[in-house]
């Protein structure tokens, strides 16, 4: 994403569940079905992780 931002509003849909690796970075907004997983490490710079079924965590 070159010169965005947030409101450059790009959506990646994801038909079931998502997982960001250990260490990676993701620009953008996630639609999940399921689930989405962030590992040690992953982070989300400019956007939102948004699993539409999934159960909350305290």
């Amino acid at each position: 994403m070159l010169n965005g931002g947030p409101g450059s509003a790009i959506y990646w849909e994801v038909g079931s569940s998502a997982t960001l690796g250990t260490g990676s970075t993701f620009a953008g907004n996630i639609l999940a079905d399921q689930s989405i997983t962030l590992t040690t490490g992953a982070a989300i710079l400019c956007g939102r992780a948004i699993a539409l079924h999934a159960a909350g965590r305290s």
